[in-house]
């Protein structure tokens, strides 16, 4: 067996490709959300927490919401006070809960940058009304998530 295919040297390579581009996320991320609030909508958090500690690491407050109804009462009460939503697209049974959120906001005169971070066929097949509804979207990985964020905020 080659020593690049030892399975400890496959995993060490993973391993190292993970930390480059964990810090090329953090280069781009730069300081651009210091001391800004993200209220990230999903009804599984958990699938996100590399890119949510990203963003706390470089200063961001995230607070989570598990669903488009939880996340209409918190912009309700803290208007002004939230600087991006991150959201995905389906919650539950709800596979457009994320344009759910989005025509909430158009209706409610709420001019708030919205991503929709969704691998979801629904959200790829909704794109144009994403877009026309004025988010950015469908973002898919947490490379591109962070761009996205880097370019919002």
């Amino acid at each position: 067996m080659k020593r690049r295919d030892h399975p400890q040297h496959t995993a060490l390579s993973a391993i190292r490709e993970a930390a480059a581009a964990l810090a090329d996320m953090r280069r781009t991320l730069g300081g651009s959300s210091a001391g800004k609030c993200v209220l990230w909508v999903d009804d599984h958090p958990g699938n996100n927490d590399i890119p949510r500690r990203l963003l706390e690491d470089a200063g961001a407050s995230v607070e989570l919401a598990l669903s488009t109804a939880e996340a209409i009462s918190r912009l309700e009460g803290r208007a002004g006070r939230v600087d991006l939503v991150i959201s995905d697209m389906g919650q539950g049974e709800n596979s457009i809960a994320g344009i759910e959120l989005l025509r909430f906001l158009h209706r409610a005169g709420m001019c708030l940058p919205v991503i929709i971070y969704s691998d979801s066929p629904k959200a790829q097949e909704r794109r144009g009304e994403i877009e026309n509804l004025g988010a950015v979207g469908p973002v898919l990985g947490p490379k591109n998530l962070i761009a996205a964020v880097s370019r919002l905020l």
